[in-house]
């Protein structure tokens, strides 16, 4: 819902309350505030997400990490 009403900030700020609230974030949860960051170009805040998953990371978490990084023009990024 954050992403689709450009609320990207709150989608992220829901993300890093999650584990004060002793909640566990999955993939689905960081798939969606990495994929919040693409119309705010905010593409170094989306690797450091993609990052965070580690052995989790998915299709849908790489596919809108590279979303993000090419709108924001940092295909290299996305390498």
């Amino acid at each position: 819902a954050c992403r689709l009403s450009n609320k990207w900030q709150q989608a992220v700020w829901l993300l890093f309350q999650m584990p004060e609230a002793q909640l566990k974030p999955n993939e689905v949860c960081v798939n969606s505030a990495i994929a919040s960051c693409e119309k705010a170009g905010a593409w170094q805040l989306a690797l450091k997400m993609l990052q965070s998953l580690s052995d989790k990371a998915n299709l849908k978490s790489f596919t809108a990490a590279i979303r993000v990084c090419g709108s924001s023009r940092q295909w290299q990024r996305a390498l």
